[in-house]
């Protein structure tokens, strides 16, 4: 009789063959894990090189774990792994990728700095320089108006200050005095340019627009004969009709007026129109407007002030080159020196990511000393 006879074998006290096969090949499994992720997140063999060159000086030598082909497959171009990089993707990555770019960072704010102050303080005198250039053309176009009203026998400065006082100080001397000079030199009565303020405040107020821009659309439409910039206040004047019926009020043809006439008529047509439209809006203008055009009016007297100051130092300046080189030089040291404590912050935070940045290469060197114990440990227990 024959009788079919099970032997097994054990391996000392682990078990069987079949349960460490099991446990190998789970431990390869494992292995092949680790090393695909240390691939995954290599950093540079230069980078490796200088954490070891710093390592080196600092009296820290990591610790050199034996190669096995798992581990050889995620050395890099030079044939040795990165401890840091296997560190990170044991651990799960720490972050630290994010905290070196950080440190990238703040190490631009010296720089930043000086940068800023070169460009706020050019910004500062561009912006001044603007504002006083202005100012002077104001009080150049008052000084024109004085002029040109002399030559025509109208007060030009007076009339633009009974245009304030029409637009109920919504609008500032500036603006008046633009709109007086584009429209007297237009051939605008004194009549008409009042008459062409009030439909321009009752206009804004009933359309919800601002004033001085409705009233240099209206001056600019009249002045010019273009209709399309009237047409956003509601006035659809056309020309031809407008000097059809002019023509026909004066008992002449249309084709007969001359350009002065012409334009009267199509000025005449749209401040009919508008005071047609508007004559039922009876309101107060807005504050805020109000306030403005005062603060404009306090700001040009302050700068013309300075301009009387300034003045006689602008022409030395622009008919002696050597003088314009000294004062561009005199700007250049006061930048240079608000720069200086810009420049001496920027080093300081270069000094200080420096010592931050050897502390943390000897923080990651002995994340990789503990790395590389792990793995010694698992190439043991799988041998």
């Amino acid at each position: 009789m024959q009788e079919n006879v099970k032997i097994s074998i054990q391996a000392g006290d682990s078990g069987t063959i079949d349960a460490m096969t099991a446990k190998a090949q789970k431990l390869h499994t494992i292995l092949e894990k680790v090393v695909a992720t240390a691939a995954s997140i290599r950093i540079p063999t230069a980078v490796a090189q200088a954490r070891e060159e710093v390592a080196a000086s600092q009296g820290l030598t990591p610790r050199v774990r034996p190669k096995s082909s798992a581990v050889a497959a995620a050395a890099g171009p030079s044939g040795t792994a990165s401890d840091t990089n296997l560190s990170r993707g044991i651990s799960g990555q720490t972050g630290a990728s994010g905290r070196d770019f950080a440190a990238q960072a703040q190490g631009l704010g010296g720089l930043v700095h000086v940068y800023a102050t070169f460009a706020a303080n050019l910004y500062a005198v561009s912006a001044a320089f603007g504002a006083l250039s202005k100012a002077m053309d104001l009080s150049n176009m008052v000084k024109g108006l004085d002029q040109l009203g002399a030559a025509s026998g109208r007060s030009l400065g007076g009339l633009a200050k009974q245009m304030v006082l029409v637009a109920d100080g919504a609008i500032s001397m500036r603006d008046a005095m633009n709109s007086t000079a584009l429209a007297s030199a237009g051939g605008m009565s004194n009549a008409n340019i009042l008459r062409m303020t009030e439909v321009a405040k009752k206009a804004s107020l009933a359309l919800g627009r601002d004033l001085p821009d409705s009233m240099d659309r209206l001056t600019k439409g009249i002045v010019k004969t273009q209709p399309e910039l009237l047409d956003e206040l509601g006035i659809m004047t056309r020309v031809i009709p407008a000097q059809e019926a002019y023509a026909r009020q004066l008992g002449k043809s249309a084709s007969s007026l001359t350009e002065f006439e012409k334009k009267q008529a199509f000025a005449n047509a749209v401040l009919a129109e508008g005071e047609r439209k508007f004559s039922a809006i009876d309101l107060d203008a807005n504050p805020y407007s109000k306030i403005l055009a005062s603060m404009s009016n306090l700001m040009q007297t302050g700068l013309e002030l300075v301009n009387k100051v300034l003045s006689p130092v602008l022409t030395l300046l622009s008919t002696s080159p050597t003088a314009l080189a000294g004062a561009m030089a005199a700007i250049g040291a006061i930048l240079l020196k608000q720069a200086i404590p810009a420049i001496g912050m920027f080093r300081e935070q270069a000094q200080r990511m420096q010592t931050e940045t050897t502390a943390r290469v000897k923080q990651q060197i002995l994340e990789q000393q503990l790395a590389a114990g792990e793995l010694d440990d698992i190439a043991r227990k799988s041998a």
